[in-house]
């Protein structure tokens, strides 16, 4: 990040925001597939060999870190879960995204120097990818999340909730509402207008942001 932000300012710009984008385990049974933060290679000498991620955290553990790593803000990819809540409908998603929203919203209310950008998804159906998640077997460890879908009725009001969410906490969570994604289709997640849903997607944007 240091060098970045000195290759910015040699080229005349003012610098570089760094936002990270998170996501991860919150739970303490869902340990194992924290965040590591360190990594350890089987043979020092070799790295190349390989190695263990180690020292895994939940998500709420690993956030406070952010800061201190030179980042300016954070927001996510998608979250799939929050706490003892899953995805498993559009309905899901959206209350589990108010979690976060709330959460982390209110974790930096009071710090001006670090910004909580609200971030938004359209859905989440992995199975043209194997499903959610695919596994060596070939068969998906978790398929009910692979139901998530939206409406552009649904996707219009979760956008109208990310937006309050971003106007009340304005003067440190930024002006910046994060939509995932254009055209993950692997995944379901996309708003890049196609012959199903034409351009759905983009005209709910423009009618929650387009003034």
């Amino acid at each position: 990040m240091d060098l970045s932000q000195a290759t910015a300012k040699k080229a005349g710009l003012p610098g570089i925001k760094f936002i990270a984008v998170t996501a991860g385990p919150m739970l303490e049974r869902e340990r194992a597939y924290g965040l590591p933060t360190k990594w350890v290679a089987k043979n020092p000498s070799k790295p190349w060999e390989g190695g263990s991620y180690q020292n895994k955290q939940l998500l709420q553990e690993y956030v406070p870190r952010l800061k201190d790593m030179g980042f300016e803000g954070m927001t996510a990819y998608v979250y799939h879960n929050f706490m003892e809540k899953d995805n498993k409908s559009f309905a899901d998603m959206r209350e589990t995204y108010k979690g976060h929203w709330n959460m982390w919203s209110e974790k930096f209310k009071n710090d001006p120097n670090f910004e909580y950008q609200v971030p938004v998804a359209m859905g989440w159906d992995m199975r043209p990818a194997g499903g959610t998640w695919p596994q060596q077997t070939g068969f998906p460890s978790e398929p009910q999340k692979d139901k998530v879908h939206s409406t552009k009725a649904t996707f219009t009001a979760k956008l109208k909730e990310a937006q309050q969410v971003s106007r009340k906490y304005r003067p440190s969570n930024g002006n910046t509402v994060m939509i995932c994604c254009w055209n993950e289709y692997l995944e379901g997640n996309y708003i890049e207008p196609t012959e199903g849903h034409g351009f759905d997607y983009l005209e709910s944007i423009r009618d929650v942001f387009g003034n």
